[in-house]
């Protein structure tokens, strides 16, 4: 129930006994009237102050969680540039031993407990799109060719990606449009 409703609810009580004393009521009926009212008002101003404490705590923990959601994405922006440099290898899962784009974001993801699927077709799928304007360090980006992805890359921030690239060029870091992404998605 809003404090609002509460508090003309005890008010409205209130006044309803005052009313309902005539103009023969005794002082001492009108002085605990009186005193009805002025509790109504301190309930009312009580329930004002639990809400305002109440918004407090809630925005308190909407800056908790976003201090956490930037901490994960950090996290997971930091432990995917370790293997930068790394082997690129069509079908491999290995961080270490080769990888390709997709078994790359699903082992970095895996390694904080968040199944993304296997290819970049699944994850694309599973992921919640997002705006371009939205994207956060952390966020996938996909890309096609044929109107098909074929492509998956984790944003670092700043304008670029970390991903399994192709044998030539192993794990590396790229600018985002160095193809044009076809859709942003989210994990986080």
């Amino acid at each position: 129930m809003s404090s609002g409703i509460i508090k003309t609810s005890v008010i409205v009580f209130a006044a309803s006994l005052l009313f309902s004393f005539n103009a023969f009521a005794s002082e001492e009926e009108l002085t605990q009237v009186s005193e009805t009212m002025s509790v109504a008002e301190a309930v009312g101003r009580s329930v004002d102050g639990t809400m305002d404490v109440l918004k407090e705590e809630e925005n308190a923990a909407a800056i908790y969680s976003e201090l956490m959601d930037s901490s994960l994405r950090q996290q997971i922006v930091a432990y995917a540039k370790q293997f930068v440099g790394g082997r690129y290898r069509y079908g491999g899962t290995s961080l270490t031993g080769g990888v390709d784009c997709s078994g790359y974001v699903m082992k970095i993801f895996q390694h904080f407990g968040i199944n993304t699927g296997r290819d970049s077709r699944t994850q694309a799928a599973a992921s919640r799109s997002i705006g371009m304007n939205e994207i956060r360090p952390g966020d996938l980006v996909f890309y096609s060719s044929g109107g098909r992805i074929d492509h998956v890359a984790i944003y670092i921030g700043e304008g670029q990606i970390v991903h399994a690239s192709n044998e030539r060029t192993g794990i590396t870091i790229s600018r985002i449009n160095y193809r044009t992404p076809v859709k942003i998605g989210t994990f986080l």
